[in-house]
């Protein structure tokens, strides 16, 4: 199965769904349900949140154990709140045993682990949703700095973006020009999706 054929799998199956199970699991949480409408009966970040995932499950991109939703990673003071990402992949299948270690235990072993083996941060926005070099700075810069890998991906849904970061030097790709610039120079509307659109 392709992704476009499990995204419309995940179509006709939930399109008119209010409610929604849960496949991965929500920060440390398993079986849990989302609302898939807003007040006014259209869809909301959460629907295309899981239309994503189960499309890069379907057709095999990715394998559910490697994938979380809701991760969380503490900033640098103890009493801020963490970062929490609204999707991650990691390497390994083992991540959640250090995950739930971390926040159970406290465990600095398994947090520093988790940044060595997370590859992709994932964030879902509404296109008419936030500004988005507010969402760069405020939390796609944040996500890249938690791994510890030489080359991570975060990435956009709906705003069609796509966006990594090598050696700390952060690009986009501007398919205007054909050719990779950095962040400041590239304008949204032309910036790559590496998944097909999400609607």
């Amino acid at each position: 199965m392709t992704f476009t054929e499990a995204k419309q799998e995940f179509d006709s199956k939930y399109e008119n769904v209010a409610e929604f199970d849960c496949f991965i699991q929500e920060h440390l949480t398993f079986n849990k349900k989302t609302n898939f409408k807003k007040k006014n009966g259209t869809k909301n970040e959460q629907y295309y949140k899981w239309q994503f995932l189960y499309s890069i499950i379907q057709s095999g991109l990715f394998a559910k154990d490697y994938i979380g939703t809701e991760v969380h990673f503490p900033k640098g003071n103890k009493s801020s709140a963490p970062l929490k990402l609204d999707g991650a992949i990691f390497d390994d299948i083992t991540w959640f045993d250090k995950y739930k270690d971390y926040h159970e235990n406290g465990n600095n072993e398994s947090l520093e682990w988790l940044r060595e083996h997370l590859i992709v941060s994932l964030e879902f926005k509404k296109e008419d949703n936030k500004n988005i070099t507010d969402v760069w700075d405020k939390q796609l810069k944040a996500y890249l700095n938690e791994s510890r890998r030489p080359f991570c991906l975060a990435v956009f849904t709906i705003l069609k973006d796509f966006i990594y970061s090598v050696n700390t030097t952060t690009s986009f790709y501007d398919t205007a020009k054909n050719l990779i610039q950095k962040a400041k120079t590239v304008k949204p509307k032309n910036w790559l999706c590496i998944f097909p659109t999400l609607t």
